[in-house]
């Protein structure tokens, strides 16, 4: 009986690139539809279902009874991808192992070694893409192929661009309907400008990036709980853990898309009143009612969303309360978010990344020994007026950080430093004072000014002020607590339910 089975993994590398080089949303959207696709639809027109192994860490893995259907399906996949979404990096690899005599644990290891040499080899090709005589692409630049509408511009675009614009157009509303709140009129966004904000001023969009903390220690336990319980290699060892390893993967990503599903049912709870407060704007377009939200990639633990800049943070902070709702092999699921707030015409590559940025910087202030595991959020403003890299504009903006409190846990009692104010409870609590219209906009602002000039001065001034009881220590170990809050007097807003 034969006993050999043909792994394949599929992987799309340079997946940010692909989907943030450009600063049009629906190009956005399309880009990361066709990544979907290519990673989750395609397989099934050549692969079928108990073939299917698993998703996760951003790989897809197949199991094929014999080399020629592995190869026929490597084969098909490059074919569609390379005549249908040019610009798109599909890397696969094949591993054979013995079901009867071999693990497919470490099998799927040495597959992952495979894909990773392959990468690793890539040949960069050199070659003319163009003649000097033709019009470029100004988001991919390569030579434009034909015109594209959007909005009020024409622009012309190569087919990579023109690609993601006709997936962005025609599939958005379908691929992510599931996360809507049911029984309602309401779509997604479908620009930056339908996010909420007034027309006419300079707004704000928040750009948050959430990623699962220790996933990848959280997979190991299971493999290793898994070898505990069937110690010999067997065929229906490795069948077994091919189902269990299938089960667990699909309930992470159902985790994920619930929690993003739930948060953007509370934005939707709030709508109405925070349009009556006018805080947002009631968007429409060809009677379509838009809600200040859209999910841009939601890849098990991965996820990227746009809001308007005034609920941002707090969107991000109720999908990582509802992630925590969660288990995996008995242990509770923590995640950590980065929010990005920008001007609707800020780079929007540029604006992600910096979202990448906070949310490494909010995993960053968890212990290495895996002592503590946490949600954590953190999130910057930005003016425009500053470059480089999030600890550089930290450095010139927060005087070397210390004007700055961030990352916030989100549960208090998760914050190990002896510090009592490094939270997202205690930052709601001093928000609520600060928003007292008692103390006046012109203490507020001379408040800031002598934060600025550090701590001896702020309470100095506090002390002039009379103001030292009723607002308290303005420094923590060495870190402002109310400089933050200043800088979102205008900005935060807290979601109801």
């Amino acid at each position: 009986m034969e006993t050999k089975e043909y792994l394949v993994v599929l992987e799309v590398s340079q997946k940010q690139g692909y989907i943030f080089k450009t600063d049009r949303l629906v190009e956005n959207i399309g880009a990361s539809i066709i990544i979907r696709k290519i990673t989750e639809e395609l397989p099934k027109n050549y692969a079928k279902d108990d073939e299917f192994v698993f998703e996760g860490g951003g790989k897809s893995v197949y199991a094929f009874d014999s080399y020629e259907k592995a190869s026929q399906f490597v084969k098909k996949m490059t074919r569609e991808v390379i005549e249908h979404y040019p610009g798109v990096e599909l890397f696969m690899a094949i591993h054979e192992y013995d079901t009867e005599k071999d693990s497919i644990i470490k099998a799927i290891n040495d597959l992952y070694g495979k894909l990773e040499e392959k990468k690793s080899s890539r040949r960069h090709n050199f070659k003319t893409i163009g003649l000097g005589i033709t019009e470029t692409c100004l988001d991919t630049s390569l030579p434009a192929s034909k015109y594209e509408c959007v909005g009020k511009d024409k622009i012309t675009v190569s087919s990579e661009t023109s690609v993601k614009i006709k997936v962005g157009r025609e599939e958005q509303d379908e691929v992510f309907k599931k996360l809507l709140p049911d029984n309602n009129d309401y779509k997604f966004a479908r620009e930056f400008e339908d996010m909420g904000g007034s027309k006419g001023s300079k707004n704000y969009i928040a750009v948050i990036v959430i990623d699962g903390n220790k996933m990848g220690k959280k997979i190991e336990k299971f493999r290793k709980e898994f070898i505990e319980r069937n110690p010999d290699v067997s065929e229906t060892a490795n069948r077994k853990y091919k189902q269990e390893l299938r089960k667990l993967s699909e309930e992470i990503d159902g985790c994920y898309k619930k929690a993003v599903k739930d948060a953007v049912k509370k934005v939707f709870d709030n709508l109405e009143k925070l349009q009556e407060k006018g805080v947002l704007e009631k968007r429409y377009n060809e009677n379509i009612m838009y809600l200040p939200v859209r999910p841009l990639i939601l890849a098990g633990d991965d996820i990227c969303i746009v809001t308007d800049a005034r609920i941002g943070i707090d969107v991000a902070e109720t999908i990582l309360r509802n992630i925590e709702k969660n288990t995996i092999c008995e242990l509770p699921m923590k995640a950590c978010a980065g929010v990005a707030m920008v001007r609707t015409g800020y780079p929007f590559f540029k604006a992600h990344e910096l979202a990448e940025e906070l949310c490494h910087n909010a995993k960053s202030i968890l212990p290495s020994d895996d002592s503590v595991d946490a949600s954590v959020i953190d999130f910057h403003v930005d003016q425009g007026e500053l470059a480089g890299s999030l600890s550089d504009i930290r450095k010139e903006l927060y005087n070397n950080s210390a004007l700055t409190n961030k990352p916030l846990y989100i549960h208090s009692e998760d914050n190990t430093s002896n510090d009592g104010s490094k939270s997202m409870e205690d930052f709601r609590k001093r928000f609520e004072l600060f928003k007292d219209k008692k103390l006046g906009r012109g203490f507020v602002k001379q408040y800031r000014d002598a934060l600025y000039d550090g701590e001896s001065s702020a309470k100095k001034y506090l002390s002039d002020k009379r103001m030292t009881n009723k607002i308290g220590e303005s420094y923590v170990n060495g870190h402002c607590v109310d400089f933050d809050i200043i800088e979102m007097i205008d900005i935060y807003n807290r979601l109801e339910g």
